[in-house]
C-alpha cells in the first residue's frame, strides 16, 4: 500500500533554499529547485497582462538557454549582495541582504526545480539542472563562508522584533548545520558530501522514474481502468506491459481481481528499481558522514532538531503510541480483509498485493459506493468551483480563472493547464497566482507545490505578490456534457489530492512576512503539512460538496445519502492505512539513525523486521518497498511529518470547523492565527493559539483509534 505523496519539494527543498538556508530535500520530492530573475518577475500585476510571458508565467524565460544566463545572473548578484553584507555594519540591513541572496537564488532554483519535473522537452530538463547545480555549487560554498557567518553572529538582538530574531536564528542553524563551525578541510568534506548526497538523491529517483516497463505474463485479467490507455496487451501471448509507474501499479492493485496477477505485478514493480539497493545504503553512509561531521549523532538527529518533535527518540515514542492504539484494531480489519479474500476462493492469508484490492473491494460493497457514479459529480470544472467557494467564504477572497499569455505554456494542450488570481474582496488587492498542471503524461511525478515566487515585503514596503504551481498525474477522462462541450471528470480521491495541494497554495499565497525565508511552507516539515491536510476535510462534507458537485449532463446536485456513504467509507481500514505510514515512518528513523549497516543486505532486515512488527499481514522475506519510496531522498528522518499534519489538521476541523465548515470568522482566525505567519513563528505556539490548548500526540493517537474502532463496529 503505497501513501499519499507528501508536499512535493524537492518540494521541500523549496522549503528553504540555500545561503542561509540550505535544506535540500519534496521533493523533494522529487527532482530538485527551481528559477527567475526577482526584478522581472516582481512586474506589476498591470504589466503582465500586458505583455507576452515566459513559460511558467516568468518574463523572459523563452527558450531553454535562458536558464543558464539567468544562474549566472543570479550568481553575480548575489556576490555583489554578499561584499554589501561585509562592509556593512546595521544589523537590519544585514538580515535584509541575507535574505535578498536567498530569495534570488531560490527563485533560479525553484524554477529549475519546477522545469525538471514539469516539462515535456528533455533540452528544457537539461537546462534546467545545469543551472540548478550550477548554482547549488556556488550556495554550498556560502553556506560556510566564515565572514557572513561572522557578520550574521554580530547582529544585536535587542532592536529585532520576532520576526528578526527568527530570521537570525534561522539562518544561524542554517549556516551550522552546514559545518561553519568546522575547520577549513572540513568544511570542504561538507561540501563534497553534500554534492554526493545530491548526485545519490538524483540517481535513485531516476531509478524510479526510469520510463521503464513490466511484461506481465498470464495477465490478461489485469484491470487499471483510469490507466488502461497505457496498457499494451498482448492476447497471442497471454502478456501484459504495463508502465513500472507506482500510480499505474496501484491502480493495478485496486483494481485487479485475480490474485496471481496482483502478486506477479507487485513483485516484478519492486523489482523494477533494485539498482536503489546499492544507492540507498551509500546514501544513508554518507549522509550518517555528514551528520556526524556536523555535529550530530546521526542524519535522524539532524533532521528532527530543528522540527516540533526535535529528536528520533521523541519521534520513535510517539509512532510506537500510535502503533499500540491501531494494531488491535489494524488486526480486526486485515480479518475482514482475510474474509473476503476467503469467500472469493483464495487461502485466507493477506498478502501485501491483496490490502489494496480487499479494501476497495468491502469498501465499494458495504457502502455502495461506485467511485465511476462518483466521479460524475466532479468534473474540473466544478471542482474549480468549489475551490473558489473556500477561497470566498472561508478568507474573503476571489478566485478567478483567466487565460494563460502567449508563451506562457510548458504544454501544448490547451485545457491541461489553467491558471488562477486570488484577489482580496474588500481591498481588491491581488494576493496570488497558482498555475494548475494537473493530469498525468510521461514520466512526470505525483502530487506536488512548485513555488515560483514567494512573498516578501519589498524595499518599498509592498508586498511582494507569491505564485505557485500546483502539479497532479490524474488521469484524463474525458466525458460530453449536456451542451455537447467536452469536460474533463475527476475521482473523489483526485478532488481530495486537489484540495490538499491547494492548502499548501494558500498557505503561501495567506503567508504576511517580511522575509521570503519566512513565507509559506518554509518551516518545519511537521507543520507545514497541516494546512494541506485541513482543505482535505472538506472533500467529505455534504454541506460543503452540495453547493458545487453537480451531474455534469443533468446539473443535479450530489446526493445527500450518497455523501453518507462515501463519509462511512472513509473510515474504514482507517487503522491499517495509518498503521502503514507509521511502519514507514519508523523505518525511516531506523536508517538514518546512529546506527551502521555494512551492506545492503542489514537494511533489507531492518525493513522486514519493523514491517512484519508493526502490520498484521503476511510480509515477504525480502520486501523492496524502500527502493521506490521516493520520500527517502526529500523526507529523510523526517517523513513522520505527514502524520502529525493528519493530526492536527484533524483537531483543527473538529475545534472550529465541524460544526460549520464555511464559518467566516473561524477562516479569517485561521487565516491570520496558522497561515499568516508562514514560518515566523513557533508552530506550537501557533497551534497551541488556535487549538486553545497543549498539544498532546498520545490524545491525537487515541483519537484516531476511536474512530477507527466505531468504523469497524
Amino acid at each position: 500500500h503505497s501513501p499519499k505523496p507528501l508536499l512535493s519539494l524537492d518540494r521541500w527543498r523549496t522549503a528553504r533554499c540555500p545561503l542561509i538556508a540550505m535544506r535540500t530535500l519534496r521533493h523533494f520530492r522529487r527532482r530538485g529547485p527551481c528559477m527567475g530573475a526577482r526584478s522581472r518577475l516582481a512586474r506589476s500585476f498591470s504589466e503582465t497582462h500586458a505583455a507576452p510571458s515566459g513559460v511558467f508565467g516568468v518574463p523572459g524565460l523563452d527558450r531553454p538557454e535562458r536558464f543558464e544566463e539567468m544562474a549566472r545572473e543570479t550568481k553575480e548578484k548575489c556576490q555583489r549582495i554578499i561584499e554589501r553584507i561585509l562592509s556593512d555594519e546595521s544589523s537590519h540591513k544585514t538580515l535584509d541582504l541575507m535574505d535578498e541572496v536567498s530569495d534570488e537564488a531560490c527563485q533560479v532554483m525553484d524554477l529549475a526545480e519546477c522545469c525538471r519535473a514539469l516539462h515535456p522537452s528533455p533540452h528544457w530538463i537539461h537546462a534546467a539542472q545545469e543551472a540548478h547545480m550550477y548554482l547549488l555549487e556556488y550556495l554550498e560554498t556560502l553556506n560556510t563562508s566564515l565572514p557572513t557567518y561572522d557578520a550574521l553572529t554580530k547582529i544585536d538582538d535587542g532592536p529585532l522584533n520576532s520576526e528578526e530574531k527568527e530570521m537570525k536564528r534561522s539562518l544561524r542553524v542554517d549556516m551550522e548545520m552546514n559545518g561553519i563551525h568546522l575547520t577549513h578541510d572540513q568544511r570542504n568534506k561538507v561540501i563534497d558530501l553534500q554534492a554526493r548526497i545530491n548526485m545519490l538523491c538524483n540517481r535513485y529517483q531516476s531509478h524510479i522514474f526510469s520510463g521503464k516497463t513490466l511484461t506481465v505474463p498470464n495477465a490478461m485479467t489485469l484491470n487499471a481502468p483510469s490507466f488502461s490507455h497505457l496498457i499494451e496487451r498482448d492476447r497471442f501471448r497471454g502478456t501484459v506491459t504495463i508502465p513500472a509507474d507506482n500510480e499505474v501499479i496501484n491502480e493495478i492493485l485496486l483494481w485487479t481481481a485475480d490474485t496471481s496477477v496482483r502478486k506477479q505485478v507487485f513483485e516484478l514493480s519492486e523489482e523494477s528499481a533494485i539498482e536503489n539497493r546499492e544507492v540507498l545504503k551509500d546514501l544513508i553512509s554518507y549522509r550518517h558522514e555528514y551528520a556526524t561531521l556536523v555535529g550530530f549523532p546521526s542524519f535522524a538527529h539532524k533532521s528532527t532538531s530543528v522540527m516540533m518533535s526535535k529528536t528520533p527518540d521523541n519521534v520513535i515514542a510517539q509512532l510506537d503510541c500510535i502503533a499500540e492504539e491501531l494494531r488491535p484494531i489494524a488486526e480486526k480489519e486485515v480479518e475482514k480483509m482475510s474474509a473476503g479474500k476467503t469467500k472469493d476462493g483464495y487461502e485466507k492469508t493477506v498478502y501485501p498485493w491483496d490490502t489494496q484490492y480487499y479494501m476497495g473491494k468491502i469498501k465499494a460493497t458495504s457502502c455502495m459506493i461506485d467511485s465511476s457514479t462518483l466521479s460524475t459529480y466532479f468534473s474540473l470544472k466544478n471542482c474549480l468551483e468549489g475551490m473558489k467557494i473556500i477561497v470566498k467564504q472561508l478568507f474573503g477572497c476571489e478566485l478567478r480563472v483567466v487565460p494563460l499569455h502567449r508563451g506562457e505554456r510548458w504544454v501544448t494542450e490547451k485545457d491541461l493547464l489553467q491558471k488562477l488570481e486570488i484577489y482580496d474582496m474588500k481591498t481588491k488587492e491581488q494576493l496570488g497566482v497558482i498555475h494548475l498542471d494537473l493530469f498525468q503524461r510521461g514520466n512526470k511525478g505525483g502530487a506536488a507545490c512548485f513555488v515560483t515566487q514567494c512573498s516578501k515585503v519589498n524595499s518599498d514596503g509592498a508586498l511582494r505578490m507569491p505564485k505557485v504551481i500546483m502539479s497532479c498525474s490524474f488521469s484524463q477522462r474525458r466525458v460530453q456534457g449536456s451542451s455537447g462541450t467536452e469536460m474533463l471528470l475527476l475521482r473523489h480521491h483526485e478532488f481530495e489530492t486537489l484540495l490538499h495541494e491547494f492548502g499548501h497554495a494558500l498557505h503561501l499565497v495567506f503567508s504576511r512576512t517580511k522575509y521570503q525565508n519566512l513565507s509559506g511552507f518554509r518551516g518545519p516539515l511537521d507543520f507545514v503539512e497541516t494546512p494541506s491536510h485541513f482543505l482535505e476535510h472538506f472533500a467529505w462534507d455534504y454541506r460543503f460538496l452540495r453547493l458545487f458537485a453537480r451531474h455534469y449532463r443533468t446539473s443535479e446536485a450530489i446526493p445527500e445519502h450518497m455523501v453518507k456513504r462515501l463519509r462511512a467509507s472513509k473510515t474504514m481500514f482507517r487503522a491499517f492505512d495509518i498503521l502503514s505510514s507509521v511502519s514507514r515512518a519508523k523505518v525511516d528513523q531506523l536508517l538514518f539513525g546512529p546506527n551502521r549497516f555494512g551492506d545492503a543486505t542489514e537494511i533489507d532486515q531492518v525493513v522486514h523486521s519493523v514491517t512484519d512488527e508493526l502490520l498484521p499481514i503476511q510480509i515477504p522475506n525480502s520486501p523492496k518497498w524502500h527502493l521506490k519510496f521516493e520520500h527517502f531522498c526529500h523526507y529523510a528522518g523526517g517523513y513522520y511529518s505527514y502524520l502529525y499534519g493528519q493530526m492536527f489538521a484533524a483537531q483543527i476541523w473538529a475545534s472550529a470547523f465541524e460544526e460549520n465548515p464555511l464559518a467566516k470568522d473561524q477562516g479569517q482566525r485561521y487565516r491570520d492565527v496558522v497561515l499568516a505567519p508562514g514560518a515566523s513563528r513557533d508552530p506550537t505556539d501557533i497551534l497551541e493559539e488556535f487549538l486553545g490548548r497543549k498539544i498532546d500526540i498520545g490524545d491525537f493517537a487515541k483519537n484516531f483509534a476511536r474512530t477507527a474502532d466505531k468504523a469497524l463496529a
